[in-house]
């Protein structure tokens, strides 16, 4: 009999769990990587970044953002905080690609999409709660 192939999976937040229960739901052996203990303070999906939830279909980019940026990015501290070097000019078409998602008909034409996307998202956590035996 062979042995079984082994896959490492780097990140143990929810999408690198998921990947690895599927991993060795078709056989392979898995070792998962991560910074941190699974599931610590610390560790991938802390928080709750990448959240894959129903509620979770509000865009950061909107109109009111647009009005805000000028004092976020000359605060040094603030959540926009960024070095004002050269690489700034490359930065700009995604710059101006974003301030044009910033327009109400773009936020509200995301938002539908995006509610679309995810009002299954609880559901489909389901199959891997029963795999990893979480009640």
């Amino acid at each position: 009999m062979a042995a079984a192939k082994s896959s490492i999976v780097v990140g143990g937040g929810f999408v690198g769990v998921s990947c690895a229960l599927h991993l060795q739901r078709i056989g392979r052996r898995v070792t998962l990587l991560d910074r941190f203990d699974v599931g610590a303070a610390a560790a991938a999906s802390y928080g709750n970044a990448g959240t894959m939830a129903c509620y979770a279909n509000v865009p950061t980019n909107n109109p009111g953002l647009l009005r805000k940026l000028p004092a976020m990015l000359a605060d040094a501290d603030g959540p926009l905080s960024i070095a004002w070097d050269a690489h700034l000019v490359k930065m700009a078409p995604w710059a101006l690609l974003f301030a044009e998602h910033c327009r109400r008909p773009a936020v509200d034409a995301t938002s539908r999409a995006l509610g679309a996307l995810l009002a299954r998202a609880e559901a489909g956590y389901d199959g891997v709660w029963r795999q990893a035996g979480v009640d």
